[in-house]
């Protein structure tokens, strides 16, 4: 049930919902622990943080739950930018 809560208030796109989304993955995750399934729940955050990378707001929220990351977003390089580099700055030899 929580989790069909879940998708439509990320897909409404506001910090009030996201909000929400947060909570019901909560409610969801005190169950998942209940039935000893904490991995079906860690899949269940990297799918939404995979599907939804681009919300910031969103991923923010995650984040501070301390819920796990994307294979795809590793935990070092969270709020690294990345930087060109020229081809000439690399010498052969």
């Amino acid at each position: 049930m929580y989790l069909a809560q879940i998708e439509p208030a990320i897909r409404a796109s506001d910090n009030h919902t996201y909000t929400g989304a947060v909570e019901w993955l909560e409610k969801a995750r005190t169950l998942f622990a209940r039935l000893e399934q904490g991995d079906t729940f860690d899949e269940l955050v990297r799918d939404i943080r995979e599907r939804h990378h681009a919300k910031r707001n969103l991923i923010k929220r995650l984040d501070q739950r301390g819920w796990p990351r994307s294979a795809l977003v590793p935990a070092a390089s969270k709020g690294a930018r990345t930087t060109s580099t020229s081809s000439s700055s690399t010498k052969r030899l």
